[in-house]
């Protein structure tokens, strides 16, 4: 359960992660340390905390990365997980500005 997995993550010291992969009840949820290709060095967290979009999640209001940030982080990767993850970012970024 995807609640369960959050309290355990508040209880873990933030310097000690880089990154944190969770798998959920309802998909994939990153804990991202460092955002490479973001902020025009390793981390970014400025950028990316200036364009974060504030979203409800099971009632608590959270901070997430906005959509350019993450299309230019998967871009500057070039692992082909990351190129056909953009293909589909740039899809979702299409359908929202048609709404």
């Amino acid at each position: 359960m995807l609640t369960r997995n959050l309290d355990v993550c508040t209880t873990l010291s933030a310097s000690s992660l880089d990154n944190l992969h969770l798998q959920t009840d309802l998909g994939a949820l990153d804990f991202l340390g460092a955002m490479t290709g973001v902020g025009g060095y390793e981390g970014g967290y400025e950028q990316v905390q200036a364009n974060a979009l504030e979203v409800e999640l099971f009632g608590q209001r959270v901070r997430v990365m906005s959509l350019a940030d993450l299309i230019q982080s998967r871009r500057t990767l070039q692992r082909d997980k990351d190129l056909l993850a953009v293909k589909e970012l740039l899809a979702i970024r299409e359908q929202l500005r048609s709404r």
